[in-house]
């Protein structure tokens, strides 16, 4: 009977809650300036799932582009480019506004910090630049902006072309091996996050590397060091979401993950301890040396500069970063850097089947540039414009962060103007932030804004980067303002250097099977913490020098 009654009086609790908690939050909207909204009984998130007030015929931009965030179609419909959500915990803005994306991240900056509390499943390892907010990030920035200088940037280069060749090469055989008549497909995907896997395991980690090479476990390992950062990257739910001790449990596939991360944070300890000895002995070689010298004596890869700007920005005998902040930057940036690219490189080539023209324009690029030559140099990059646009454009339609959360712990105010059919003349609509919510710059809602982009925003066309007008608030792939991703010129060397390899040395087809297809189809996605193509995306490489025939 007991029972029972505990029983009782939590239901009756949670009854109550709910509908406080809504009326709480809900009471700080009434004003003349509130946007469209909806109410939520759990978490705002539902408005992912549940539309509320809004008209039921906007579940017909849950299928649109393949993923369920695209939500241009609920802006138009209900005429405002900011929306809200309240649920009995808070209230939740939603802005496809690029115009409030400049106010908070640049002109109200000060207003509209990170929400850390968000972040803090991140802390795994330590505190790192994602985890942290005012001077404890700066600290963070300004030493890991070390590891992303000019030199490894060209690291990063020599590293992707490598690699990107090793691939060329494996397809080539593939195709070539293959029966008469027939287009042999693979999972690119597979083959890109293989790509981004070995590009950061050595222009950021340092370790050797070839494309065919078996790896094995140094003595003291179960796993070598590039099957437990491939575990740890490719499980970033397991490796944040579940406890720890669950990953021993007699679960296959969770009991990997445990070893993996077990081996990483020992891998990391011992390269951190490298680094340092590295460092030193850097700093004793190079005295009373001139700087050039100094320079070509040092390592180009992003964890040995990291490592470098702990010693260069320490004060006094501590350095800037320690051994866990140092641990928990690396991890970030693995997070970042590795699914990132390789799925950014996947939704990509994708599309290059899909639009064979968009795919032979780039190849024309590559060759005025290139000319006979069978490789690319670092200075071709500035010249291959359309393959910029190419990854713009990918990310601009498939943006793999979605949303990007902002805190508003005071009360605020956003604008926007917009023109009228008068000439010259425009309206302001000013919306009030309680203080207390969560304003999310919604990616996708930017992306597709056809009041920026145009009434072909939904369509696939790079060209709108070359030859349209377009501010970089309108592109939030990368973030922007203070915040914005380190890594951005990393990505952009890895991804156009092997978009250009890959389609000079081949045609882009989709397979037999899925011709006729569209991008919904090809490049279907969900949310995996970051977007990620939900299918195989299986594409036929059709080596351009020994074409067979169709």
């Amino acid at each position: 009977m007991a029972v029972i009654t505990v029983l009782l009086i939590l239901v009756v609790a949670i009854l109550a809650y709910i509908p406080l908690g809504i009326l709480k939050h809900r009471r700080r909207l009434l004003t003349s300036n509130c946007p469209p909204g909806t109410i939520q009984p759990l978490t705002e998130s539902n408005l992912l799932v549940m539309l509320g007030f809004f008209p039921r015929s906007l579940l017909t931009w849950y299928t649109q582009a393949g993923f369920a965030l695209k939500w241009a179609n609920m802006y138009k419909l209900v005429n405002s480019d900011i929306v809200y959500s309240v649920s009995p915990s808070r209230l939740a803005f939603y802005t496809a506004s690029p115009q409030h994306v400049i106010q908070i991240t640049h002109s109200l900056k000060e207003y509209f910090p990170k929400p850390t509390f968000f972040y803090a499943v991140l802390r795994i390892f330590g505190e790192n630049l994602v985890t942290s907010e005012g001077e404890v990030w700066r600290r963070h920035r300004k030493v890991v902006s070390f590891g992303f200088s000019e030199r490894n940037n060209r690291q990063v280069f020599t590293e992707t072309e490598k690699f990107a060749r090793g691939m060329c090469n494996e397809l080539e055989k593939i195709y070539l091996n293959a029966p008469k008549n027939t287009s042999p497909s693979v999972d690119v995907v597979r083959y890109a996050l293989k790509l981004a896997l070995c590009v950061i395991s050595t222009a950021a980690f340092g370790f050797e590397a070839e494309w065919e090479t078996e790896r094995k476990a140094e003595p003291g390992f179960e796993m070598s060091f590039f099957e437990a950062l491939e575990q740890v990257s490719s499980h970033p739910v397991e490796v944040i979401a579940v406890p720890r001790w669950m990953l021993h449990l007699p679960i296959r596939d969770w009991r990997r993950v445990g070893v993996a991360l077990k081996d990483f944070k020992k891998y990391l300890n011992l390269a951190i301890e490298r680094g340092k000895s590295n460092i030193l002995q850097e700093m004793t070689e190079s005295v009373g040396k001139k700087d050039d010298v100094k320079e070509e004596k040092r390592r180009a890869d992003t964890f040995s500069a990291l490592v470098r700007g702990a010693f260069a920005e320490k004060e006094g005998k501590e350095l800037a970063l320690n051994d866990d902040e140092l641990m928990g930057n690396v991890y970030v940036l693995l997070v970042a850097g590795h699914e990132t690219s390789a799925h950014t490189l996947g939704f990509a080539l994708g599309l290059l089947a899909l639009y064979p023209n968009v795919q032979e324009r780039f190849y024309q690029e590559i060759m005025s540039v290139t000319g006979d030559k069978d490789s690319l140099t670092y200075e071709d990059m500035n010249a291959l414009k359309y393959g910029m646009a190419i990854m713009n454009e990918t990310l601009r339609m498939y943006p793999i962060v979605t949303i990007i959360p902002k805190w508003a712990p005071e009360d605020v105010w956003l604008s926007e103007k917009t023109e009228t059919s008068s000439e010259n003349e425009a309206t302001t609509t000013d919306t009030f932030i309680p203080g207390g919510s969560i304003v999310n710059l919604h990616v996708t809602g930017v992306h597709y804004n056809e009041k920026y982009w145009g009434p072909d925003a939904s369509e696939f066309k790079p060209e709108r980067f070359i030859e349209r007008e377009w501010k970089r608030e309108w592109l939030l792939a990368f973030s922007d303002g203070p915040r914005a991703c380190i890594g951005k010129r990393f990505a952009q060397i890895e991804v156009v250097t092997a978009l250009a390899l890959l389609v000079k040395r081949f045609e882009i087809r989709v397979n037999d099977e899925q011709k006729g297809v569209g991008m919904d189809e090809l490049l279907e996605s969900h949310i995996q913490l970051t977007l990620i193509p939900k299918n195989p995306v299986r594409l036929v490489f059709v080596p351009r020098s020994n074409k067979k025939t169709d």
